[in-house]
């Protein structure tokens, strides 16, 4: 599968906050999730057992110089790499409880 045909959507709701303040990450996450991609997602966890529009969803860590390290989450169909969440928040377990939290209130 070509990885540089990748095409990057970000979720206005789970993205936008962070993007606002940092607008220079977002080129970060594409780069770090592409070379991801490139590698099998080896270094991808999944984030939730809960799904975003029918997509299960991976995390990855994003470091970025200007806002340390950030965690993201994103699904993938087909050749659409979906960012649905990013947050500053690192330590797995409470990513995961905000991450939930997020995607539960977005079923509604």
């Amino acid at each position: 599968m070509n990885e540089s045909n990748l095409t990057f959507t970000f979720e206005n709701r789970g993205t936008r906050k962070l993007l606002a303040k940092n607008p220079q990450i977002k080129s970060r996450i594409i780069e770090t999730i592409t070379r991801q991609a490139e590698n099998d997602f080896f270094k991808c966890k999944l984030a939730s057992r809960r799904k975003w529009q029918g997509i299960s969803l991976l995390e990855c860590r994003v470091n970025d110089p200007s806002v340390g390290a950030l965690r993201v989450a994103f699904g993938r169909k087909d050749q659409t790499i979906y960012v649905v969440y990013a947050t500053t928040t690192i330590l797995k377990k409470d990513f995961s409880q905000e991450l939930d939290n997020f995607l539960k209130d977005g079923s509604k």
